[in-house]
């Protein structure tokens, strides 16, 4: 009998003594994301799909199981109104908006000093 020893991603396939053919067990995280897109996450990495920016996806592994975390980011209400005109933009993450607030202004910090 041939055995068809293919697996999906995140599936490695391992041999069964007792049996004629082995099984396809799962690995790794496997994450899809519209359109159509499949990511595979070791156990302990995080993914930010770039056209979801406040979703995070973790792999966690409980004993033989693998397991996708899913964390959204929620931002805090964003009023433009309350910003000094022309510095509304995007956090770093490319979730949330941000700015400097009119009642916040800017100020020049010395800089960090290096650890020693």
């Amino acid at each position: 009998m041939e055995c068809d020893q293919n697996c999906e991603p995140g599936y490695e396939y391992h041999v069964v003594p007792t049996q004629c053919c082995g099984r396809c067990v799962q690995k790794k995280c496997i994450v899809s994301v519209p359109p159509n897109i499949t990511h595979v996450l070791e156990s302990g990495d995080t993914w930010a799909p770039v056209q979801l920016p406040c979703v995070r996806f973790e792999c966690v592994q409980i004993g033989n199981q693998f397991v996708t975390v899913e964390t959204k980011i929620i931002c805090p209400p964003f009023n433009p109104e309350e910003c000094i005109q022309g510095t509304e933009s995007l956090a770093p993450d490319g979730c949330c908006q941000v700015c400097v607030k009119k009642d916040q202004p800017c100020r020049v910090l010395p800089p960090p000093k290096p650890w020693r």
